[in-house]
């Protein structure tokens, strides 16, 4: 079986299993997947913001930005010896 025949093959099951279910055409399940992934996005997204944040609010976090470069050269040097 080729590509073509096997597209042709899944496109007339999923528009008899719609009939059968009483779902939607495929333009609606097409738009409800397109809505669904961007609402993942949105919400990757705003995951990540938050997660961020959180992150800056660590101390060691904070500390390291204080310090600075020299600061964290300092403090690395004094560890080791």
């Amino acid at each position: 079986m080729d590509k073509q025949k096997a597209k042709q093959e899944l496109r007339t099951l999923r528009d008899s299993i719609s009939a059968v279910l009483g779902s939607n055409d495929s333009e609606d399940i097409k738009a409800s997947i397109k809505q669904a992934q961007d609402s993942a996005r949105e919400g990757s997204k705003a995951l990540k913001k938050s997660l961020i944040e959180r992150i800056k609010d660590l101390p060691v976090v904070t500390q390291v930005s204080q310090l600075g470069a020299a600061g964290t050269v300092a403090v690395s040097t004094a560890a080791v010896t």
